[in-house]
């Protein structure tokens, strides 16, 4: 018969179940085979584990194991007991057995590891009670025995009026094991224990309130219900802030919260240190006053103490809400809010900072924190932020906090963001200059190469910011590029060269005085005066007979500019070369060589400097004046009036003399150039120019002296040259207030008045900073006008307590009869406004004088 045939004679579903028949009985003999095969392998491993006491574990899966468990045991039994813990299967019993207690796994645990599973299978009784009389009667416990049930545990926590069930006949035995040596006894004896009300067990359980095991005393602390209110808060309380176990603490202090927190309060200066760190453990953060408690101690000097108060107040939230809530217009609340997060930062508990903060003030709190205290890190990346949101503009301030911080306690990423800053703000000379003036120091490698892109700049202004800044690295990072600089000449703009050539005397190397000498040219006669002081530290022989080399080569120009700079070396024997030179040829020979005898104090030479007030190029006349001018005394400044007033003396020298009077720092001087103001009119606006000069307090003083008497036309013009001042003049004559010079309060409140800078400081009691406010108002009140207390009314309910003070003393002083004047006034003024601040300001002062 063909099978070909006969298979396709039979329909396809007999056919497939033929062919999945025949799949299944081969997957089966191979698993078979298989499994054999790992048996035999196991049983090998069996028997190598004996030998070298290490079974391979890896190779086997839990579920094999503990199919095999019955191969397993009986190797053991005829072998060695402990491949049972070799092989880990004791574990795969115990976790089984608490998943599903039975019989079976009991009688495995029991027989080959009861010292670690007798207490677990006493557990699955409890959950299990039909398995009680087999547990029992294979334990077999024999009076004075039962301590080896707990023996085998480690502290687990069971049902205790459950397992008194087991045990209510042998009370007494529990009792005598609640003072065994071993915990694990003591412990499982104190759990019973405390299930009963009789006297003996409610002592013993009170005796396990001091037990050296700390799961006892916590036990105890927990479930303890036979005392009395009176006798248990104590306990607990002693225990609260005693206990050297944290988690007994912890356990004693959730106690009090639960049936004591309506008499619970802890006086904190009762407490010692360790007392007080263990109590400061348990604050609430739902509690304002355990709030207010952390914010006590935050302060304290104990940095042990500060440290727990610092961490609770942080995970809680609090210190980031500090540090929210700081406001410019808030002084009080701004100092007292930067100081706590300093003393939490000084501990470095300093989470509360971020570097996504917006806020100005937040940014400036952050800032005063970071200047002294706080994660450095943390520098940088708030700085990037403010400086890429366009601080500087805005918030000059705040923009200022970020630089200062930086240049005290900034890293590297710091450096490097300042420094960026700076190259944006190069030619912002302000911004550029503050931030040279504060270059973090040891950071060298991160800033010299924006120095020297900054100094190679022909546009960049902040020079002598620069040069500082420059001078503070070390020389032997930057002298190299600086003399390269100085080496190719014209390839670099004249003020670059300058530059460099100051920042090289300024590092003050002994051995760079030849290549110094020999670059003075490059200096302007004017600025090589103030390179003498840098050559001070030079002298000596070898200085002086090259200097002397110099002056008798003709170069003008090298010449000029040695002479300007001698003078801060203090070397007399260069005064007759000095004075031989004021017949030089050279115009700048002659200019280096006045000032040069002017700046040593060759005062009895000047006289011949007066002479060159004639000289025929005109800054050499202008020279010879500032320097005459300069140095005189004041009983020669007639010198130049006699020439101002000769008919005979060209235009040119009158001039010069007038630039003579602007440099006199005499008072004297200034009478004389009203003189010419009101007198000679070819010379008058270069007179009031020169009176403009003159804006120290001094000299001010005396202008205003001189306006008290003057003609109308002649006040105009003084005007003129106080209004050239600018702000600059009108906050040196707004400080004559202070001095209450009363004959000239009426010329400074109208000179005032006049420029508007009453209205500015009207204006500024408007702004943010309480500070800037308080100034306004103490000015204002200075002034006494009707026009300044206009505006102090306005001031009158100001947000700042000091603000309101100045405000209230301003207006008390309206009481007298010489304010009455302008208290009706501001009572009728036609803004509503101040009619109604007066008013409200009035009532303060009425109630204030009645509460004194």
């Amino acid at each position: 018969m063909d099978i070909r045939n006969v298979v396709s004679s039979f329909p396809l579903w007999a056919l497939s179940a033929m062919a999945g028949f025949l799949v299944g009985a081969v997957a089966g003999v191979i698993a078979v085979v298989i499994v054999k095969k790992h048996t035999r392998q196991l049983m090998k491993d069996l028997q190598g584990a004996v030998d070298s006491g290490i079974f391979p574990k890896d190779m086997y899966s839990d579920r094999f194991l503990l199919r095999r468990s019955s191969r397993i045991e009986s190797f053991a039994r005829k072998n060695a007991a402990e491949i049972i813990s070799l092989t880990g299967i004791d574990t795969l019993w115990l976790e089984s057995y608490k998943l599903k207690p039975s019989v079976k796994l009991m009688n495995k645990i029991l027989e080959f590891i009861p010292e670690k599973g007798m207490f677990i299978c006493f557990l699955g009784v409890m959950e299990k009670p039909g398995l009680a009389d087999h547990f029992f009667t294979s334990i077999g416990f024999e009076a004075g025995n039962l301590r080896k049930l707990p023996l085998s545990g480690s502290g687990e926590s069971f049902d205790s009026l459950e397992a008194k069930k087991f045990f209510s006949e042998r009370l007494d035995e529990i009792r005598e094991m609640a003072g065994d040596p071993e915990w694990p006894v003591r412990y499982f004896a104190i759990k019973i224990l405390l299930t009963e009300n009789d006297e003996r067990s409610i002592r013993a359980v009170k005796e396990a309130f001091g037990d050296s095991h700390p799961l006892i005393r916590k036990t105890v602390i927990e479930e303890s219900e036979h005392f009395t209110p009176e006798e248990l808060y104590p306990v607990l309380f002693e225990k609260m802030i005693d206990d050297p176990s944290g988690e007994v603490r912890r356990a004693a202090c959730n106690r009090i919260k639960k049936d004591f927190n309506d008499i619970h309060k802890i006086n904190y200066q009762d407490l010692d240190d360790v007392q007080l760190l263990h109590a400061l453990a348990f604050l609430d953060h739902e509690r304002e006053e355990d709030v207010d408690t952390a914010l006590t101690f935050l302060k304290s000097d104990n940095l042990e103490i500060r440290f727990p108060s610092a961490l609770f107040l942080q995970k809680h939230g609090f210190l980031k809400k500090l540090l929210a809530e700081v406001d410019f217009r808030d002084t009080g609340t701004m100092e007292r809010n930067i100081d706590l997060l300093k003393k939490a930062s000084e501990v470095k508990v300093d989470g509360f900072l971020s570097e996504d903060i917006t806020s100005p003030a937040s940014i400036f709190a952050s800032m005063s924190i970071l200047s002294t205290a706080g994660s450095r890190e943390y520098i940088g990346r708030i700085a990037e932020n403010v400086f890429r949101s366009g601080m500087g503009d805005t918030d000059r301030e705040v923009w200022k906090a970020v630089v200062d911080c930086i240049s005290t306690r900034g890293d590297e990423n710091a450096a490097d963001v300042l420094m960026r800053e700076f190259k944006k703000r190069r030619y912002e000379e302000s911004l550029a200059s503050y931030i040279l003036e504060r270059i973090p120091e040891r950071m060298e490698h991160r800033v010299a190469a924006y120095l020297f892109d900054a100094l190679t700049d022909p546009d960049f202004k902040s020079r002598e910011s620069l040069e500082n800044a420059f001078i503070k690295l070390p020389a032997d990072r930057v002298i190299s590029d600086l003399f390269m600089i100085l080496e190719e000449g014209r390839k670099y703009p004249h003020k670059v060269r300058v530059s460099a050539l100051k920042i090289l005397a300024g590092f003050k190397l002994p051995y760079c005085l030849q290549p110094l000498i020999e670059q003075l040219p490059t200096l302007p006669v004017d600025e090589a005066r103030t390179f003498s002081s840098l050559l001070s530290v030079y002298n000596g022989k070898i200085f002086n007979s090259r200097i002397v080399r110099v002056l008798n080569q003709e170069d003008a120009k090298v010449r000029a500019a040695v002479i300007a700079s001698l003078p801060g070396t203090g070397v007399k024997e260069f005064l007759k070369p000095i004075k031989e030179a004021l017949h030089d040829a050279d115009p700048d020979v002659r200019i280096a060589s006045i000032w040069a005898l002017a700046d040593y104090g060759e005062g009895k030479v000047l006289g011949q400097a007066v002479e060159m007030l004639r000289d025929p190029v005109e800054r050499v006349r202008v020279a010879s004046a500032l320097a005459v001018g300069t140095y005189t005394s004041a009983d020669k400044l007639d010198l130049f009036m006699d020439i101002v007033k000769n008919p005979d003396e060209v235009q040119e020298v009158k001039q010069a003399a007038i630039k003579g009077l602007s440099a006199s720092g005499h008072v004297k001087s200034i009478d004389l150039l009203v003189q010419v103001i009101d007198e000679n009119e070819e010379l008058r606006e270069e007179a009031v120019s020169a009176l403009s000069e003159k804006r120290s307090k001094k000299d001010l003083k005396a202008i205003i002296e001189n306006i008290k008497d003057a003609s109308p036309a002649l006040r105009q013009h003084i005007m003129i040259a106080l209004k050239k001042m600018g702000s600059f003049g009108e906050e040196t004559i707004a400080s004559l207030l202070e001095e209450d010079i009363v004959s000239l309060k009426d010329q400074i409140n109208e000179i005032l008045e006049e420029s508007g800078f009453i209205e500015h400081q009207i204006r500024l009691l408007s702004h943010r900073d309480p500070k800037v406010r308080k100034g306004a108002a103490g000015f204002l009140s200075r002034l006494g006008t009707e026009a300044a207390f206009r505006g102090i009314v306005l001031a009158a309910r100001d947000p700042e307590k000091d603000v309101r003070v100045e405000v209230t003393r301003a207006l008390e002083k309206l009481n007298t009869d010489a304010g009455k004047e302008i208290l009706e006034k501001l009572q009728n003024d036609p803004d509503k406004r101040v009619r109604r601040f007066t008013h409200w300001a009035l009532e303060r002062i009425k109630s204030k004088a009645i509460e004194d």
